[in-house]
Parts: structure tokens; C-alpha cells; sequence
């Protein structure tokens, strides 16, 4: 069985006032790139699998080639030009909610129903995981977290309106990876996650045409440490076997997601 734990799910301890802040009074930015990145991957399908995945950095760097095109089992119904411009309608009709402190917590999703995300771009107190370790990926669906996506994603945002949506606004977001550890991800029912597969046999079966970055997003410098007396083999030990939640959530959920979104930031903007 699947399982993914939403954000209000993971309050299974006393919280600590920095813990209901996190939780209550900040806006996360994992929310906009889940319903974002829904729009921008649609109904495209990398593999032949009857499930909804997206590469974006391969669209963007080699859409227009016939490599490409052939190489994917179902191109979205729309234009990436439409879809993007799907999204940035989207964000402006949403209403903003500047009593919120805007957190990028991209590297320590508060929430399972995340874009997939690779293990070594995570930043997460050990506790989180626990004995386990950090997984090879974390999160739900397609298009894969990259330097990219984010940018691709923020730039949607900026152009909607939002850049002083929420808080001291998006070049400001506040990181709280470091106090993310009341997280408690130890007892969750993992499974291999099948959208995950998808998009690294596809880039797998695409390397001798296509170039695809899986290098870590964020340089090893500025990834935040929980444990300062913790070595860097410890803080990277990631599981080989396990991915994050649940493959039942489709890339195109993520859009009917954003269509109920619109109604949620404008009661937090309330």
C-alpha cells in the first residue's frame, strides 16, 4: 500500500513554537512548483506506461528536435508556450497573502505530494528519515526537480504577479530546513516510485542523443547541515531501493489540484 503524508499529517509530536509557525503561518514554495509543475507537464507521457510524466530540462533544451519528439510516447496536448501561459494565468488569478512568510523549503518538502526531488538535493535533519537514511528520491511526480524547473517556475510566478505575494516576497524566501526536524518521515510505508522509474529509464534510453543533468541542484557548500558534528559521507548516505511517495498521483492531478489552489491562497491571504 501507498502512502503519502500531507503536511498536517506529520504533527505527531508536541510542537515547539518554531514548529506551529512553520506549519500555520508560513506559505511554501513546494506547493506552487507540485500545482506549477502539473500544468507544465500535462498529459505528457515519457514512456509507454499509462502514466503522466514530463522531462521540462529536456523539453526546454531539445524540444524542438526530431530526437526528441521520437523519443517520447505521448507529447503534451498543448504547447509548452500555451502551457506556460496556462500557469501564469493561473498564478494571477490567485490572491496574495502577505501576512505569510514565504519559506523555500524545495530542499525539506513540508509535504509527500512534492515534484520528485533526488535524495542528495535534500536537506533534512537525519531524524527526519531516521535509521533508513535519506531515499535515493523523494516526492510524487514529474517534471524532476532541477536548477531549471526552479527558475523556469519562479519566472511564472514573477510574471503573475507574485514576487511580493507573500512575505518579504521571492527573492527573500526564508529557508527552514533547519527546523524542519519535527518532520517525522521514520514510519511512513514506502514504495518504489514507478512515475520516478519512468523518467530515469527514459533518460536512461535517451543518453546517446540527449544530455541529462542529474547532478545535485544545490552545491555542496550551501546546502544547509543539520548536524554540525556530522561528516559529509553521513549527511549524503542515501538508500538505493526506495523513492518517495506514493506513484498513484498523476502529473495531471497536480492541475485539478490547482484549480481548487485559487480558492485556498485567497482564504490564506484572508
Amino acid at each position: 500500500m501507498t502512502h503519502t503524508v500531507l503536511t498536517w499529517n506529520v504533527v505527531q509530536k508536541p510542537l515547539s513554537l518554531s514548529a506551529f509557525s512553520l506549519l500555520f503561518l508560513y506559505f511554501d514554495s513546494v506547493c506552487l512548483d507540485f500545482m506549477i509543475g502539473g500544468i507544465l507537464a500535462w498529459d505528457g507521457q515519457l514512456r509507454d506506461t499509462n502514466r503522466y510524466t514530463w522531462d521540462l530540462d529536456a523539453e526546454l533544451q531539445y524540444g524542438e528536435t526530431d530526437d526528441f519528439t521520437s523519443s517520447v510516447a505521448v507529447l503534451p496536448s498543448m504547447s509548452l508556450a500555451d502551457r506556460r501561459l496556462m500557469a501564469v494565468d493561473f498564478v494571477r488569478s490567485t490572491e496574495f497573502s502577505p501576512t505569510y512568510q514565504w519559506i523555500d523549503d524545495r530542499r525539506c518538502p513540508f509535504t509527500g505530494n512534492a515534484i520528485i526531488t533526488l535524495g542528495v538535493d535534500l536537506a533534512y535533519p537525519e531524524s527526519v528519515f531516521g535509521e533508513r537514511g535519506t531515499p535515493e528520491a523523494f516526492g510524487t511526480v514529474s517534471p524532476i526537480a532541477s536548477n531549471t524547473f526552479y527558475d523556469f517556475v519562479d519566472e511564472i510566478l514573477i510574471e503573475g504577479g507574485w514576487e511580493f505575494g507573500a512575505g518579504d516576497g521571492i527573492h527573500n524566501r526564508t529557508n527552514p530546513c533547519m527546523e524542519s526536524g519535527f518532520i517525522n518521515r521514520t514510519s511512513e510505508d514506502w514504495s518504489t516510485n514507478l512515475y520516478y522509474s519512468d523518467i530515469m529509464d527514459w533518460r536512461s534510453g535517451t543518453s546517446d542523443t540527449m544530455v541529462h543533468d542529474s547532478g545535485p541542484i544545490f552545491d555542496e557548500e550551501d546546502k544547509p547541515s543539520s548536524d554540525p558534528d556530522s561528516s559529509s559521507d553521513e549527511s549524503s548516505d542515501t538508500s538505493s531501493s526506495t523513492t518517495g511517495t506514493s506513484g498513484a498521483t498523476r502529473s495531471l492531478s497536480s492541475v485539478i489540484l490547482a484549480l481548487g489552489a485559487a480558492v485556498f491562497l485567497g482564504v490564506a491571504s484572508l
